[in-house]
C-alpha cells in the first residue's frame, strides 16, 4: 500500500513537471489555468520535501541500525569471555574440592574425645568464684572445634559464656550461658561433627596471602550477605576487615578468622 502511493506520487510529479515545460512558451496564461498552475508547483515542492524527509529519517534509521548492531557484537563477545571464565572458574573449583578432599584423607583425624564435653555432670555457668575443672575444659575445647574463640583454661569466665550465649542463640536454645544437659548434649553431637568433617581449612590473614576457590566463596557469600568485598580469590586485609564486619552483624567474635562458626554463620558448611 505504501508503494503503490509513493508511486503515484511520482507519477503525479512527472505530471506536473511536463505540463509546466509545456505551457512554458505561452504568452498569455489564463487566471484558472494559472492557479491551477501554482497549486501544481506548491504540490511539487511539498512532494520534494517529503522526499527529503523521508531520506533523512532513512539516513537515521541506518544509523541506528549500524549501532544496534555494534552492541550486539559487543555483547556476543562479552558473553563469550565470560562463558570462558565461568569454564575456568568451574575448573579451578573442582581442583580445589579435590585439593580439600585429599588434604582431608592424609590428616590424621582427631579424636573426638579430647573435645567432647563430658556426658551428664554440674550445670556450669558464670559465678564467683568462677567455675573450674575438666567439665570447663571440655566445653572450652568444644567451642574451639567449632571455631569460637575462647580461652580454654578450665575456668568458666566472662569469655567463656559469652561463647556459650553464641552457640545457643545460633542453634535455638535459651541463651542464658549456662551449660545444661540440653546444650551440653548439643555442643557434643557439633563438636563431633566438626572434628571429623572436612569442611576445608580455617582461613585468615597470612603473608603471603591465602588464595584459592574457598577464599572466593567466602568472599562471594560475604557480598551476598550484603558486605561489601572484593571478589578475587584473595584473603588479604580488605577481606578480614569484611569478615570482622559479618561477625559482627553475626554476633561473633570479630576476630577476622573464619573457621566452622563463621563457615556456617556464611551458609559455607
Amino acid at each position: 500500500m505504501k508503494g503503490t502511493r509513493t508511486e503515484m506520487r511520482r507519477g503525479f510529479f512527472v505530471c506536473a513537471l511536463v505540463l509546466a515545460m509545456s505551457l512554458g512558451g505561452c504568452d498569455y496564461w489564463p487566471p484558472a489555468l494559472l492557479a491551477q498552475l501554482e497549486q501544481l508547483r506548491s504540490t511539487v515542492q511539498d512532494l520534494s520535501d517529503e522526499r527529503a524527509q523521508l531520506e533523512a529519517q532513512l539516513r537515521e534509521a541506518t544509523l541506528l541500525r549500524d549501532e544496534l548492531q555494534g552492541r550486539l557484537n559487543e555483547a556476543t563477545r562479552e558473553n563469550g569471555d565470560l562463558k570462558v571464565r565461568l569454564a575456568r572458574l568451574e575448573r579451578d573449583l573442582e581442583r580445589g574440592q579435590t585439593s580439600v578432599a585429599r588434604r582431608a584423607e592424609a590428616q590424621p583425624k582427631r579424636s573426638a574425645t579430647t573435645s567432647r564435653p563430658a556426658a551428664g555432670g554440674r550445670a556450669l555457668a558464670l559465678k564467683n568464684p568462677a567455675m573450674r575443672g575438666k567439665d570447663v575444659k571440655s566445653v572450652q575445647l568444644a567451642l574451639k572445634d567449632l571455631g569460637v574463640p575462647v580461652q580454654v583454661d578450665g575456668y568458666f569466665g566472662a569469655d567463656t559464656k559469652a561463647a556459650v550465649v553464641w552457640f545457643q542463640r545460633k542453634h535455638g536454645l535459651q541463651p542464658d550461658g549456662v551449660v545444661g544437659k540440653q546444650t551440653r548434649d548439643l555442643l557434643e553431637r557439633r563438636a563431633i561433627f566438626a572434628s571429623t568433617s572436612a569442611d576445608g581449612r580455617v582461613i585468615r590473614l597470612k603473608k603471603p596471602h591465602m588464595q584459592g576457590p574457598d577464599v572466593k566463596s567466602i568472599q562471594r557469600a560475604l557480598r551476598h550477605a550484603g558486605v561489601r568485598v572484593q571478589v578475587d580469590g584473595t584473603f588479604g586485609a580488605q577481606t578480614q576487615e569484611a569478615v570482622k564486619r559479618f561477625q559482627r552483624k553475626q554476633g561473633l567474635p570479630a576476630d577476622g578468622v573464619v573457621g566452622p562458626a563463621t563457615r556456617e554463620a556464611l551458609g559455607l558448611s
